[in-house]
């Protein structure tokens, strides 16, 4: 083959022609290289670099960018743009990795937060139901007692007889006006404030259920275009933290754990003058448990790794972050999400 018909050959040849201080051997050896590669039918005349002749590396690039095989599963889930300058196009690939990153993120959050709130609900139920057998017998002893209307009339119509009286050594009965004993009224306070924080907690969880089932239904609907869906998943999941609802949901448990000690606090009362030896056992056992509830509520505080830490103790630590930072003049408080 001659040398006009080799371009590459021309070019080569006078890359040698300019290096006059190579020595005879490197001349020689870069003569039989290109040579070598021209015979062979390289298509590019490139040192040490063999020519690229798969398919894909034939297919003509669009705006200057290839792109690679999907050699991942990422890769072959999500394809890359393939122009330059589209990354942030309505389709473009960042917004269907954020779709399938936040559906993710959204079902483990929103299946926390429902067997969260399915839990406190079953709890409450139960709760509320035992407690209101309990006012129910109480309640009678803030009404006047029907049988004192029984006494003073049989006790006017004994001393009414002429002679001695038969009930001249009894005491007199109780009177018709008489105001409900202090003891009565701090046994159905008790009582009845639990019934009403166990009731309250069963009706913020159902209001919390809704809230999270709209919010799954507004950000799992159709769009235009992944972009679109992004936008408006931004919003909403920005509505859930602007509302804190993910603190809300870290202060449910806390109803029910101040209507529990409450009943107990009641139960306690009203066995105070009934028996004096299970009086002393209830107080002691209602004792026990409220102490084992402090300090697993307060330990976390001292050591992270505390299993019984919760979301609750995440956002008294937040508070306390926040307040600080009172030596800057800021004094905002922010409740963090427990996510």
């Amino acid at each position: 083959m001659s040398e006009a018909s080799n371009p590459c050959g021309q070019g080569d040849a006078a890359r040698l022609d300019a290096t006059p201080h190579l020595c005879g051997k490197a001349m020689s050896a870069a003569i039989q290289l290109l040579t070598s590669n021209h015979h062979h039918g390289a298509s590019h005349c490139t040192l040490g670099v063999p020519a690229l002749t798969s398919a894909a590396a034939q297919e003509p690039a669009k705006g200057g960018l290839r792109p690679p095989v999907a050699d991942t599963d990422f890769k072959e889930k999500y394809p890359p743009d393939r122009e330059l300058g589209h990354e942030l196009d309505d389709t473009a690939r960042v917004w269907k990795v954020y779709r399938g990153e936040a559906i993710d993120h959204d079902d483990a959050l929103l299946k926390t937060w429902n067997e969260t709130v399915n839990i406190l609900l079953t709890f409450a139920g139960l709760f509320s139901a035992a407690v209101t057998s309990f006012v129910a017998a109480s309640t009678d002893d803030l009404k006047p007692d029907p049988n004192a209307y029984v006494a003073n009339l049989l006790f006017t119509m004994g001393n009414a007889t002429a002679g001695a009286s038969p009930f001249a050594h009894l005491p007199p009965p109780p009177s018709l006006d008489a105001a409900p004993t202090s003891l009565a009224r701090v046994v159905n306070g008790f009582w009845y404030t639990s019934l009403f924080l166990s009731l309250a907690a069963a009706l913020l969880c159902i209001l919390v259920k809704q809230w999270l089932d709209e919010y799954t239904a507004r950000t799992r609907g159709s769009a235009k275009h992944p972009r679109q869906w992004a936008q408006r998943r931004s919003f909403y999941f920005q509505g859930l933290n602007d509302w804190h609802v993910a603190a809300i949901i870290s202060f449910l448990p806390l109803f029910l754990h101040l209507a529990l000690f409450l009943f107990l606090a009641g139960l306690t009362a009203f066995l105070w003058d009934l028996d004096s030896a299970i009086r002393w056992v209830m107080l002691a056992l209602m004792s026990v448990l409220l102490a084992v509830y402090l300090v697993s509520l307060f330990l976390p505080v001292w050591s992270a790794a505390c299993p019984s830490s919760s979301c609750l103790n995440s956002e008294h630590v937040d508070l306390s972050s926040e307040y600080s930072k009172s030596s800057t003049g800021d004094f905002r408080p922010v409740l963090t999400v427990c996510l």
